[in-house]
């Protein structure tokens, strides 16, 4: 693992991450086992491109997935299974009111029907994902490296001479949901005795029994997966390495604006193998049903949910993420921060100061204009997941207690704005700054409230600003009192007083087993001021600044003259 920080660290310091056993931090070398894209867009004729390589000799589980800017919710997620060598490509668009994922890519996915269907529609019925997800931040987690090429993921995903792989159908069974909220069930006869060849040797999560399964075929647990019944079916997965590279464009259809970088690359995310279904969350009788491989899992906080196995508190199928001390499972009652992997996302990424260069010009005959992208990744983890489950599903009435404070995270972020010229006379606005767009009252706003947002430098306050973002995401930054038209600013950074917690699923002396209801919290929970066993979570204090990625997305537009339009894409500077 190579512990280089996004500011640099000491040797000291650098011993210390060293010596955990995981330590996230920022790639050197833009290699890593998970990658956070800081902003998509497909606004205002924008679509926004994504290309993921696997460096490796190996075959790569990747989870792909789109994050909503106003609020972080899973807008569309994906697995993706990479052959040793491979690249895959897509991008995201309009297409009408729907918006669309669309690939020409023939590598396997999950489910099969984005590569055989050329893309996948965000969902916007039974489901509330569509709603403000024209705007957002994208995760790529790396799931798990197949340990053996010729297991049988390796051979059905290896693309052939004709440039297809040879089997993805055979691929994806092995994602649907084994036990817990019953899925389409593939064979009666019960799955027994599948082991994963080797699994035991290395350490993995692997029981030497895996019985009483709705299906023969699924996510047995973190590290082992099968397309089948017998031994000869089953798939099992060591950690990613950093072996990922992703990069991603942003480009106009109509200005001709593109621009495009690297993706936040971070290395040492987990060490352990985090292999998920792919099937959406269960509910009966409008309850929801306890899964503990879901679709929303791994993410910037867990790889799988704390739980106990048919068999008993002895087989208990933990979450094999960074909660390994070598031996077994992390307690994570005992140490929940080092049981779950948001704390060290945060210290990696984290800041309290950002700064990039600005500028709002009319020229002659073109105008330089800049936005800049904030995004503070990884929000959601500090918020009850179990009401944000209850409340994007349709299908239920049920909600958290109104007095239940589920959301502990570090927004409002509130914003302290220094900038100055290019000849180092430093700037006063009347009115404070920031208006919100649209604008017209002149306003201070010294709050940014999104996950995601794009702060428009401008001479007026109803500017569209480069990106065309949407009004919930966008704030405009009017410097026509200054007097000046480009420069560098500093804004100062600091989480919304009230604490920052992230929450723990599954953090319960008497783990649930797959399928238990798990129901909102009640009016005892919100007075008692802490989860319990009835919501199956609870909060625990993160330390570290808010974690902050982005940049600066300028364009110098020529009017009618499309074609001599040109951008760039300057990554934000950082104090911690």
């Amino acid at each position: 693992m190579k512990n280089f920080s996004k500011y640099g660290v000491s040797a000291a310091v650098a011993a210390v991450a060293a010596a955990s056993v995981n330590a996230a931090v920022i790639s050197p070398n833009d290699l890593g086992d998970a990658a956070i894209i800081p902003y998509y867009n497909v606004n205002d004729n924008y679509n926004t491109g994504f290309n993921i390589t696997n460096t490796s000799a190996k075959t790569q589980v990747v989870k792909f997935r789109f994050r909503r800017g106003t609020d972080s919710a899973d807008a569309l997620d994906f697995n993706i299974i990479m052959s040793p060598y491979d690249v895959w490509n897509a991008s995201i668009a309009l297409d009408g009111d729907d918006i669309r994922l669309t690939t020409n890519d023939n590598s396997c996915t999950a489910p099969l029907s984005v590569q055989a269907n050329g893309g996948v529609t965000v969902p916007d019925a039974g489901i509330n994902f569509r709603e403000n997800a024209e705007e957002g931040y994208i995760e790529i987690i790396g799931m798990g490296t197949l340990l053996d090429e010729s297991l049988p993921m390796g051979v059905n995903a290896k693309h052939q001479a004709d440039g297809e792989p040879l089997d993805c159908a055979t691929v994806e069974k092995n994602f649907f949901r084994l036990d817990g909220p019953a899925g389409p069930v593939q064979n009666s006869t019960p799955a027994t005795e599948i082991v994963g060849p080797d699994a035991t040797t290395l350490g993995l999560d692997v029981p030497a029994v895996l019985a009483l399964n709705k299906t023969i075929n699924g996510v047995h647990n973190s590290s082992a997966t099968s397309n089948g019944e017998g031994t000869g079916s089953v798939n099992v997965f060591t950690g990613t390495e950093d072996v990922l590279k992703v990069q991603y464009f942003v480009r106009n259809r109509v200005t001709g604006l593109e621009v495009g970088d690297n993706a936040v690359h971070l290395s040492g995310f987990s060490e352990k193998p985090m292999m998920t279904n792919q099937q959406l969350l269960g509910f009966s009788n409008g309850d929801l049903q306890f899964d503990p491989f879901n679709f929303e899992l791994p993410n910037l906080n867990q790889g799988a949910y704390f739980n106990e196995a048919a068999g008993g508190a002895a087989t208990r199928r933990f979450a094999a993420h960074s909660g390994w001390d070598g031996t077994g499972p992390v307690d994570v009652l005992a140490d929940p921060i080092n049981g779950y992997l948001y704390q060290e996302v945060r210290v990696a990424l984290g800041a309290t100061a950002i700064i990039n260069s600005w500028g709002a010009r009319d020229l002659a005959d073109a105008t330089v204009n800049s936005d800049w992208v904030v995004t503070m990744p990884g929000q959601y983890a500090m918020t009850d997941a179990i009401c944000a489950a209850y409340a994007l599903f349709d299908g239920t009435t049920k909600t958290c207690d109104e007095d239940w404070d589920d959301d502990k995270n570090d927004l409002p972020v509130v914003l302290n704005i220094d900038y100055w010229d290019r000849e180092e006379d430093q700037i006063t606005v009347a009115g404070g700054g920031l208006s919100v767009s649209p604008g017209g009252t002149g306003t201070s706003n010294t709050t940014l409230p999104n996950e995601v947002n794009v702060i428009v430098w401008a001479q007026e306050d109803d500017a569209d600003g480069v990106l065309g973002s949407q009004d919930d995401l966008k704030f405009v930054f009017n410097v026509a009192d200054s007097g000046f038209d480009a420069g560098w600013a500093k804004l100062d950074v600091k989480a919304d007083s009230g604490g920052s917690s992230v929450f723990l699923i599954g953090a319960s002396a008497t783990p649930l087993a797959a399928g238990a209801t798990i129901v909102p919290a009640t009016d005892a929970e919100a007075n008692s001021g802490a989860g319990t066993e009835t919501s199956y979570g609870q909060y625990s204090m993160v330390s570290g600044a808010v974690p902050i990625i982005g940049s600066a997305y300028w364009e110098r537009n020529f009017g009618n003259n499309a074609a001599a339009n040109y951008g760039r894409t300057i990554e934000h500077s950082y104090e911690n």
